[in-house]
C-alpha cells in the first residue's frame, strides 16, 4: 500500500512541474511567469521528494529529503519575488520619464 502512495505522489510531482512548463511557455507577461516559475516547481519537488521519503522509508533520505524542501521552500519563492520586484521597478522607471 505504501508503494501505491509513493508512486501516486512521484507521479503527481512530475505532473504539476510539467503543467508548471506548459504554463511558462502559454502566459503572456513576465509576472505570470515569474509566479509559474516560484510555485509550480516548488509544488511538484515538494511531492516527489515525499514520493520518495515514502519509497526508501530511511533516516538519511528522510534528512536529505527534508533539508531539500526546506531549502527550496525558503529560495524559490523569495527569488521570483525578487525579479518581480526588479522588473516592477525596471517598469516603474520607465514611466517616470516626464518628471
Amino acid at each position: 500500500m505504501l508503494s501505491y502512495l509513493s508512486a501516486f505522489f512521484l507521479c503527481f510531482g512530475v505532473f504539476w512541474i510539467l503543467l508548471a512548463t506548459i504554463g511558462l511557455h502559454k502566459f503572456p507577461g513576465f509576472f505570470y511567469k515569474a509566479h509559474v516559475v516560484g510555485k509550480g516547481p516548488s509544488l511538484g519537488l515538494f511531492l516527489i521528494l515525499t514520493g520518495v521519503m515514502l519509497h526508501f522509508q530511511d533516516v538519511a533520505t528522510i534528512l536529505k529529503s527534508m533539508t531539500i524542501i526546506i531549502f527550496v521552500f525558503l529560495t524559490v519563492p523569495l527569488g521570483s519575488s525578487l525579479l518581480g520586484l526588479a522588473e516592477y521597478e525596471k517598469l516603474d522607471n520607465r514611466t517616470d520619464l516626464d518628471d
